[in-house]
């Protein structure tokens, strides 16, 4: 570009009435604001527009993040509603039962680090307080195996939901 052109758009108003006869979205004016970035009264005119073009970007990203994060619960609430469900079916044996109720932890741990997006849903002190009862099960059975699965899947979901806590704090 020579220096007639440059001094041409760079003369004050020139820039904001051609930026204000293109669309928000458009990339053209943020190449006009590096066209032409070097010269502080043409940047300052432009400013507005570039701010408002990137607080529009911002937003989107915002509500893409959102409407992921919305496909996630629902997807790992789906999948504990079936657990529960299977759970409460389970008729005979009870360690049918706590292998479930082990599986179902087991998922709740691969999922970690997406937990945080079900602290609406899912209540810390229910989790420990029935991986608890889970391991007092296990014992009570004398299923050491079961009792290690079960321990250890407790020790995972604690540093879990201690790093929720903190995280949300």
């Amino acid at each position: 570009m020579t220096t007639t052109y440059m001094d041409l758009l760079t003369t004050p108003g020139i820039s904001t009435h051609i930026a204000s006869h293109l669309t928000d979205a458009d990339a053209t004016i943020e190449t006009l604001y590096k066209l032409v970035g070097h010269d502080s009264r043409t940047q300052h005119e432009l400013q507005p527009f570039v701010d408002a073009i990137r607080e529009k970007r911002k937003l989107k990203t915002l509500r893409n993040i959102k409407r992921r994060n919305r496909r996630r619960i629902k997807k790992m609430l789906t999948a504990l509603r079936a657990y529960i469900n299977e759970i409460e079916l389970v008729a005979g044996p009870k360690r049918k039962r706590i292998r479930l109720i082990l599986t179902m932890f087991e998922y709740l741990c691969s999922i970690k680090n997406d937990i945080s997006l079900l602290k609406n849903h899912l209540s810390a002190t229910t989790i420990m307080n029935t991986l608890d009862r889970l391991c007092a099960e296990a014992r009570g059975m004398r299923n050491t195996d079961l009792y290690t699965k079960a321990m250890e899947c407790k020790q995972q979901l604690v540093e879990i939901l201690r790093h929720k806590a903190t995280a949300s704090e």
